[in-house]
C-alpha cells in the first residue's frame, strides 16, 4: 500500500555524519551504506548541511585529477565534511504533504529532504522514495 504521509515514506534514523568528519570517512560511509545523500548534523542531531554523491565528485574526484592515488588519499583525510557540504539544506517536517515534498524537490532541483522534528533530524526522503511510491500507486490502479 502506498504511503499516505511523509513519515511513512521517509527512511527513519538516516545515516549522518558530523561537519568535522574527514571526507575519506564520508566517502566510505556512503559507499558501504550504498547511499547518495548524507545529512551533516551537529552533536545534538540538528541538520547543518547535506553531502551528495555529486558533491563528492565535484570537490574530490575532479579537484585532485592530476594527483597519484596516494596523494589523493592523503588529501581526503585533510578535507572535512564542512568544506564540501551544502549548508542549511531545505528540510521538511512530517506534517508536509507528500505532494508538497515532491514539489520542493523539483522546484529546488535537489535529490533529498531531511525530515526534522523541531531542529533534530528524524528521517530523510529521496527521489528514489518518490519513484517507489509512484510505482506502487501504478500497480494498485
Amino acid at each position: 500500500m502506498p504511503a499516505s504521509n511523509i513519515s511513512e515514506l521517509m527512511t527513519r534514523e538516516p545515516v549522518c555524519v558530523f561537519a568535522e568528519d574527514p571526507v575519506s570517512d564520508v566517502y566510505s560511509i556512503m559507499t558501504e551504506q550504498d547511499i547518495r545523500h548524507v545529512p551533516v548534523v551537529d552533536h545534538d542531531g540538528r541538520v547543518e548541511g547535506i553531502i551528495t554523491q555529486r558533491d563528492l565528485m565535484k570537490h574530490v574526484l575532479f579537484a585532485f585529477d592530476d594527483m597519484t592515488v596516494m596523494e589523493k588519499k592523503a588529501n581526503l583525510t585533510d578535507l572535512y565534511a564542512r568544506s564540501i557540504m551544502t549548508p542549511e539544506p531545505e528540510t521538511i517536517t512530517t506534517d508536509v504533504m507528500i505532494s508538497e515534498a515532491a514539489r520542493i524537490l523539483l522546484d529546488n532541483k535537489i535529490g533529498c529532504l531531511p525530515v526534522t522534528d523541531g531542529l533534530k533530524i528524524i528521517g530523510i526522503v529521496t527521489e528514489s522514495d518518490f519513484v517507489k511510491q509512484a510505482i506502487e500507486e501504478s500497480r494498485e490502479s
